[in-house]
This record gives C-alpha cells, structure tokens and sequence, in this order.
C-alpha cells in the first residue's frame, strides 16, 4: 500500500475535511433539574416554589416541561430588588 494515505492524513491534508466546531449560545429553555441549579436550590425546593405559583410556571414543549431562561432572570430581579431605586 505504498502511495496511499490513511484517512487520518487525508483529512489532516485537506482544511475543508477537518470538523469544524460552533460554539452553541446559552440555552433558551431549562428542565426542572437545569432550572433549579440555575437557582442554585434543590429541585424540590425548586418545584415547592413553582406549584406554590411563587416562580413563573413551566412551559410545555411537547411531553417535556420547560422554563424560559429570561422569565427566571425576571422572577431573580424581582426577589432580589435589584431593579429598585435607592
């Protein structure tokens, strides 16, 4: 087999052969273990605050309930103040 190249120098030879990785943006949507690490609370503390309907409600994506990243963002700035004037 003298003249041949193994696969691996091929595409180590040839730039438009080589993978090419795209750095993913943040998710938009978060699981309830997910959502609850975002918080950094358990997820039945996580879970005791949304069914208490103190945290915004899960959306529904087919079988899967998810939470909107921006509407945890929200509900974080409305308990910690943070957008009141001092």
């Amino acid at each position: 087999m003298v003249g041949r190249k193994k696969a691996d120098e091929k595409s180590a030879d040839n730039p438009s052969a080589r993978r090419q990785y795209v750095a993913l943006p943040e998710p938009r949507f978060f699981d309830q273990p997910t959502a609850a690490a975002y918080f950094g609370i358990s997820e039945r503390s996580f879970e005791a605050l949304w069914r208490s309907y103190k945290m915004p409600h899960p959306l529904r994506l087919g079988r899967r309930l998810v939470w909107d990243r921006k509407h945890l963002d929200r509900f974080a700035d409305t308990i910690s103040r943070i957008n009141e004037e001092r």
